[in-house]
């Protein structure tokens, strides 16, 4: 059970079935999906990275800078996501989060010791991030993008 009141319950019988009821649900399906897959990005150097404008180039900057310090890392973000012996062209700047787990737990599994995130503001408001545990985190800036989705600069907020 997931939710305010789950460590006043009692943990069900082997076998039993299991009902988690959570608000807001994409929250507890990001924590399930960093459990399920053994909470990578406790394990990893995950810096996130947030803005209107600038993400992209902030991550790269970042892999560049740990490459050429000898730490393997990830970047995940709207062109790729990508560490050593995988690379996929992306489909969301940020992904959801059953993805983003297990692109986080595979980026670990294949050495790597830091992860550069782009971190949009959908993903924000839609918990996709949920479960990770961000080492640091970039704001690069805001302005007024989005307003079909963010109706005034507060509700970025």
């Amino acid at each position: 059970v997931i939710g305010p009141d789950a460590a006043q319950q009692e943990p069900p019988a082997p076998g039993d079935p299991v009902l988690v009821v959570a608000d807001p649900v994409a929250a507890a399906a990001g924590r399930l999906a960093a459990a399920f897959w053994n909470h990578p990005s406790d394990q990893l150097s995950l810096i996130g990275v947030t803005g209107t404008n600038g993400k992209t180039t902030t991550t790269h900057l970042i892999e560049h800078l740990a490459l050429a310090c000898g730490s393997p890392t990830a970047l995940m973000g709207t062109l790729a996501n990508r560490w050593p012996g995988h690379s996929r062209t992306a489909v969301h700047t940020t992904p959801f989060a059953d993805q983003l787990q297990a692109d986080l737990a595979a980026a670990k599994a294949a050495g790597c010791s830091m992860a550069a995130m782009e971190v949009s503001s959908h993903a924000l408001d839609q918990s996709r991030v949920a479960g990770c545990s961000f080492s640091g985190a970039v704001f690069t800036n805001l302005s007024q993008d989005h307003l079909d989705y963010h109706p005034t600069l507060e509700d970025y907020f």
